[in-house]
């Protein structure tokens, strides 16, 4: 959603009319059509556990007027090629079930996204678009849905492929801005989630290190949400958590404190535009 704050550049402007008023010719790569996607097609149990990189310094840029949207990925690390869709795509029983697991995936399905989907999306991210845009905003569900009792998720697991995707996310967009937000299906128990600091804003921070400011990680570690400024001086992108926005969490008054949060910081910037962002289910 477009939230323009008091102050516009006139910098600002000429971005925002390359964007054609960020509707029309703003990039949206949405890859929920089976309700994920994919990265390294690794055993969850060889994924990396090391922190973040720190936060690297943003050099000038050349501005494209675009901006690409990524959500819902929903990677599967036990998805299977040729298994029953009945069964999530996990396991080739029933035999008489004669819809199966595609290589890269199945339409319309609760199956989620099997490794092979994230990677060849990425991949052809890199390959066609980094170049071409100037800001990735990032709006959560980077893992499995907790559908399949036979496999009940849990909160390393998670952890886990959270950091596989922010890494990749990291080597297809080197130099360009990066700003994520948590999905209810990032975290566990599913849409619960208490007030911070807590285990999960404190795994996420040192997740999303690189992705964060420095200046948002105390603000970050208490309610989950920051903002960072995409295009210097112009344009600054507000990831919100309505995490605590759910009836489950709603005792938290962390919706005001959002609000208030970044409202302060939209009066003290002094560039043109505020984007805001957030997962929504």
């Amino acid at each position: 959603m477009l939230m323009p704050s008091p102050f516009r550049s006139r910098t600002a402007h000429r971005y925002l009319h390359t964007l054609d008023a960020l509707l029309l010719s703003f990039l949206l790569v949405d890859i929920t059509f089976t309700q994920a996607s994919a990265i390294h097609t690794v055993p969850i149990t060889n994924l990396p556990s090391t922190s973040s990189p720190p936060t690297p310094d943003v050099r000038p840029r050349k501005l494209h007027g675009r901006f690409l949207h990524i959500t819902d990925i929903h990677p599967d690390e036990y998805y299977k090629p040729g298994s029953a869709v009945s069964q999530f795509c996990h396991r080739n029983k029933p035999k008489s079930d004669p819809d199966r697991a595609g290589k890269y995936g199945v339409g319309f399905s609760e199956c989620d996204s099997p490794l092979a989907l994230a990677n060849l999306t990425l991949e052809y991210l890199r390959d066609e678009w980094a170049d071409n845009i100037d800001f990735v905003i990032w709006t959560g569900d980077s893992a499995r849905h907790d559908n399949d009792n036979q496999l009940p998720r849990t909160p390393a697991a998670i952890y886990q492929m959270n950091r596989l995707i922010a890494n990749q996310m990291r080597e297809t967009f080197p130099n360009i801005p990066i700003v994520p937000s948590i999905g209810n299906n990032d975290i566990w128990p599913h849409n619960v989630m208490s007030p911070g600091p807590n285990g999960i804003t404190n795994e996420y921070i040192n997740i999303w290190r690189s992705f964060i400011p420095f200046s948002s990680y105390q603000v970050f570690q208490h309610g989950g949400y920051f903002a960072k400024e995409v295009i210097p001086d112009h344009v600054v992108v507000i990831s919100l958590n309505t995490m605590y926005w759910y009836d489950a969490n709603s005792g938290f008054p962390s919706s005001f404190l959002m609000r208030k949060d970044y409202s302060l910081f939209l009066l003290t910037f002094r560039g043109g535009w505020g984007l805001r962002l957030a997962y929504a289910k």
